[in-house]
Parts: structure tokens; sequence; C-alpha cells
């Protein structure tokens, strides 16, 4: 039903032919698999409808013609949704304003160029791009990925942040098992983590000792379970 897959790619490849890399494997699994959303984390008329429904599509129509078709099958998909407020922004503003007042945006929709480079610059705003899940869907099999890369520089030396991967399993819970309360338990439990003051080695302060991979997993862990029991708990299961 899904595909629950680790980042790939190595710097020692970035001198082969783009075929040759090992992010070649992760677009032809894209392409099998059928998905064309590439989700971070929400697809997003829907996904505003249950936040602050507030949309803001992101092209540079004033330049590209693809942009203008974008900006126009943006429009005629929001007159589906008159719930939802849709504004449109070019990049350049919209990657000034993301940074200077990123609490006026609620849903982010933009193609997949601006949207590398725009979700970027989110993972800064947030603190660091391992706190940050995707999901390509659209396809027959759903595919969750955290953000970040393979970082084979602290490959086995258990001081990567596993926030982002954490995440990926709530994004699949969410939409391809369709397990709201369990996805909330999950999201809930990260953030108690963090919120206790808990920090991976990317998130650490100077001075302070930062948690290891496994300590922070053991540790939201923990939060799930103890959330999902006083749950069960309350409803006398």
């Amino acid at each position: 039903d899904a595909v629950f897959l680790g980042a790939v790619g190595d710097p020692a490849f970035d001198s082969q032919p783009p075929a040759l890399r090992p992010e070649a494997g992760l677009l032809a699994l894209r392409t099998a698999l059928g998905g064309f959303a590439n989700m971070r984390p929400a697809v997003a008329f829907e996904a505003a409808g249950t936040r602050r429904k507030l949309v803001t599509s992101v092209d540079k129509a004033n330049v590209l013609e693809t942009s203008r078709l974008w900006r126009e099958v943006v429009t005629r998909v929001g007159l589906d949704y008159p719930e939802v407020t849709l504004h449109h922004m070019y990049v350049d503003s919209c990657a000034m304003r993301l940074a200077t007042s990123p609490t006026e945006f609620d849903v982010l929709l933009t193609d997949n160029l601006f949207g590398d480079i725009l979700s970027d610059e989110a993972a800064v705003i947030a603190g660091s791009l391992g706190l940050l899940p995707s999901a390509t869907l659209g396809g027959r099999v759903a595919l969750y990925e955290p953000v970040h890369g393979s970082a084979p520089d602290i490959a086995g030396k258990d001081i990567a942040n596993p926030i982002g991967a954490i995440g990926c399993i709530a994004l699949l819970l969410r939409y391809t098992a369709h397990m709201p309360r369990e996805a909330d338990a999950i999201d809930a439990a990260t953030r108690d983590v963090l919120a206790q003051g808990m920090r991976p080695a990317d998130l650490v302060r100077p001075g302070d000792t930062p948690a290891s991979t496994s300590e922070i997993g053991a540790a939201v862990e923990r939060a799930v379970v103890d959330s999902l029991e006083r749950h069960w708990s309350y409803h006398g299961v």
C-alpha cells in the first residue's frame, strides 16, 4: 500500500552522469509508482480546508509561459473550493516574505522547481532540514521519504536527526492507512520531545549536549505509547 524510503545519494557520485547517480533510482521509483504530487506535507486546497483556509500559489507568471498555465489551472481548481481563499504570488516575492513573515502563509502550492527551493527555505525557518517529511502521492502506491539527504559523512555515528523520518510514518498513517488518531499521536509526541528540550545534533545550542538518533527515537516512541494508552484507557479499551 505504501513505500517508506530512506534518503538516497552520495556526493561521491556527483561527477557521474545523471543516469548513474543514486537519485536516478528514486526518480525511476516515483515514475513506476505513478506519483505526481509531492506533499511537504499537504496537497493544497483540501489541506487548507482543515487549516486556516488559505492557499498561496507560487509561480513566475510574469516571465514563464508554464507559470501562466499553472496560474490558470490553479485558479480553475480553486473555484471548486469556495471556502478556501486563493492568493497568487511571484516566487521571488514569496521567498522574501517567507523569510521575513512566515506566519502570514498557511499552505504553499507550487511546482517542482520552486518547491525544492522554498521547502529548503522553510526548513531553515523550522530549524533544520532534518525535521521535514514528504510524501509523493497520486499513483497506485504512495511514497514517503524524509526531505533531507543521505549524509554519508555521518552514517553509523548515531547523530542523525530522525524527526523527518518519524514524520514520514505519521504521513503514511494519515494518508495511506487512514489512521488519523495514530498519526496525531506521533506528531504530538515529536512536539513533546522537542518541547522537553531534547535536541539532535543539528538543533542543539552551543555548549549543550545533543541527544543521539536512538535516544530521540526511543523518547518519541515512549511518548506515542503513553498517548495511545491514555486514549484507550479513557475509552475503556
